[in-house]
């Protein structure tokens, strides 16, 4: 805070000052060097540093300056209304490379930065204001530390300790002013910069640099601070508060989960979710009982992953997942690895269904208003290819979930014969390991058994009609 004090004060003095300095101010006094009549291209060389025009009424376009000097800077006021500056040309850079009409009393600042080629910007000479008597007020203050700048109804003053208190409306008692000062600009510089996470156990670390006004107990700030800048905030852990204005670092993985939605959450908040039973579980399609992560986008929770490890984002646009040298999107595919009727892979969702369509169905996208339906191999029907294995039942014209590539646990499924081909089959939302052999019937292989309960499935292979 007293730094950027000091800086504002000593900006708005300078800025006093060049208003008051500047030679083509109200009031300034520099004896300009008069350009020759109807010179097109004048000489700015000599050591002046404003220079006039004074044309006839024949107009004259200035095409360049000649005399120029690398890092030279100069005043050009235009003293007539004869004077064109032709901004079209390599040498003279402004008004948008386009010709300027000057009129008489305008200024142009100009420089060379290369001794050839003048940059100018044009000013409007009654746009220029003398120094201001608050900014001499104000440059007059003496930054004292910890000093604050009000206003007292007539001029601006310095003012510190139970008199700025006073104007700022908060009154109290405080043994050490400057510590408490510099403690509450480091927690607040803490919590605006660092990676801290945001949980509803984080909340009130957070809230130090919002509330700073009414922490006035010194002593547990700076124990606070000091815990902060400890060396057990590692890298993977978080400051956690433990009620009673004590804080502890704890593995990042260590937080509690909540077992109820936080009374007020935060938008872009990350909370973590007490998934066993009874608990909080905000994202209904998160089953199990392992906590997991989710964050608040102001309406709802969006889960992000799991205390197992497992990735649970879903519903974000945009995400795009990067796979360095040696790594992989896995799809879980050990033998009886999942329970009976659970599933994990590439699902389609948003889809109607045309007709009833149950768990496990095999389906079919159809030229209708609701495109699901149940596919058959036969070639009577006409109902394939198959496009996916619907995950759970649906009803009509209602939306239903299509997994159309991964693995699935049905204990429904009996007698597979393991690493043997699954085939559309020949009835409705059927599959079989028995190839479909009568004439125009559709052979399209969608997965592969990998246990008497289990299929990999894969809708993306080509069929073929049996001859």
């Amino acid at each position: 805070m007293k730094k950027l004090f000091i800086a504002v004060l000593a900006f708005l003095c300078a800025a006093g000052a060049v208003w008051a300095l500047d030679p083509m101010a109200p009031g300034a006094v520099n004896t300009p060097t008069n350009f020759a009549i109807n010179d097109e291209t004048p000489d700015v060389s000599g050591g002046a540093y404003v220079f006039a025009t004074a044309n006839a009424a024949t107009p004259t376009t200035i095409t360049q300056f000649d005399g120029l000097t690398a890092g030279q800077s100069f005043l050009l006021r235009i003293g007539d209304a004869s004077t064109t500056i032709d901004f079209t040309q390599a040498n003279l850079i402004g008004n948008n490379e386009t010709s300027y009409s000057a009129t008489s009393g305008d200024v142009l600042h100009c420089y060379s930065y290369d001794g050839t080629v003048a940059a100018c910007w044009i000013s409007d000479p009654t746009a220029w204001h003398a120094a201001d008597g608050d900014l001499t007020d104000i440059a007059a203050l003496t930054p004292t530390d910890c000093n604050i700048m009000v206003g007292d109804g007539t001029d601006w003053v310095a003012e510190s300790g139970a008199t700025a208190r006073t104007s700022l409306g908060a009154e109290g008692t405080l043994t050490n002013e400057a510590g408490l000062y510099s403690a509450l600009s480091d927690v607040t510089d803490f919590v605006q910069t660092s990676e801290i996470d945001t949980t509803a156990e984080l909340e009130s670390v957070a809230n130090a640099g919002a509330y700073a006004s009414d922490l006035l107990d010194l002593a547990s700030l700076q124990a606070l601070w000091e815990l902060i800048t400890d060396s057990d905030g590692a890298a993977d852990r978080r400051l956690r508060d433990d009620g009673d204005d004590t804080y502890s670092w704890v593995d990042y993985h260590d937080l509690p989960a909540l077992s109820s939605a936080p009374g007020t959450p935060v938008d872009g908040a990350i909370y973590k979710a007490d998934n066993e039973d009874g608990g909080w579980n905000p994202v209904a399609s998160v089953t199990g009982d392992v906590d997991y992560w989710v964050i608040y986008d102001g309406a709802s929770y969006i889960a992000l992953w799991d205390d197992d490890g497992n990735l649970l984002v879903s519903s974000i646009t945009g995400v795009q997942i990067d796979l360095d040298d040696d790594t992989s999107l896995e799809i879980e595919g050990g033998a009886d690895e999942m329970d009976d009727d659970e599933y994990n892979g590439v699902t389609v969702g948003g889809l109607d269904a045309g007709e009833a369509i149950g768990q496990w169905d095999v389906v079919f996208i159809k030229n209708d208003t609701d495109p699901i339906w149940e596919a058959d191999a036969t070639a009577a029907s006409g109902e394939y290819p198959a496009f996916g294995i619907a995950v759970a039942a649906a009803s009509d014209t209602n939306p239903v979930t299509i997994l159309t590539q991964g693995v699935v646990r049905n204990e429904g499924w009996t007698g597979q014969t393991i690493g043997g081909a699954v085939y559309l089959g020949e009835s409705d939302g059927a599959l079989t390991q028995t190839a479909p052999s009568d004439a125009n019937d559709c052979v399209q292989i969608i997965g592969w058994a990998i246990s008497d309960s289990e299929i990999y499935f894969d809708f993306s292979r080509p069929y073929q009609l049996v001859e």
